[in-house]
């Protein structure tokens, strides 16, 4: 496993964060991550930021595109792991600052991702202008093969497990 810190502003064209220049040490940064390279394993721990979620975004299809999946698979599930995290920076700490973390491993024929913050959990809210339109839990939902909701010891998890067919057209 490497260490390695990224921070959303250290990022290069197109908001992408270039791993192997970061392994090296060439940018400075508060956020770290763990990868490990040769299991498509990796780990981020992002403050709490809007800012913070295409980093998230991106080091889940950095994955996908070293597995192979094709387009439409890579879309969607960006499309759930940006909803995961984006309920994180919104709902998981409204009175203080805060940090998730996204953690994302592959396994034969599927690609499991957490995201996982020490905030004050999922609950069923009243709607608020703040809370949006409500449709990111339900499309996590639709594009997940498996999707898993838990809050433990004062931790919050979404976890999202995916494959290449998930959402192929059967027609």
């Amino acid at each position: 496993m490497h260490r390695v810190p990224a921070r959303p502003e250290h990022a290069g064209p197109g908001g992408r964060v270039d791993v192997e220049e970061a392994i090296d040490g060439r940018r400075q940064q508060d956020v770290d991550a763990v990868v490990n390279v040769a299991e498509s394993d990796v780990q981020l721990v992002l403050p709490a930021e809007p800012e913070s979620i295409p980093l998230a975004r991106q080091m889940v299809r950095g994955i996908l595109d070293h597995l192979g999946w094709g387009e439409e698979s890579r879309t969607d599930i960006s499309i759930a792991v940006t909803e995961a995290c984006t309920n994180s920076v919104l709902h998981a700490y409204p009175e203080a600052d805060g940090e998730y973390e996204v953690h994302a491993w592959a396994a034969p024929g599927r690609l499991v991702v957490a995201v996982r913050d020490r905030g004050r959990g999922i609950t069923p809210s009243v709607m608020s202008p703040a809370a949006g339109l409500g449709l990111g839990l339900p499309l996590i939902l639709a594009i997940g093969d498996e999707v898993a909701f838990t809050h433990d010891d004062g931790v919050t998890e979404v976890r999202m497990t995916f494959s290449p067919e998930s959402r192929r057209d059967d027609g």
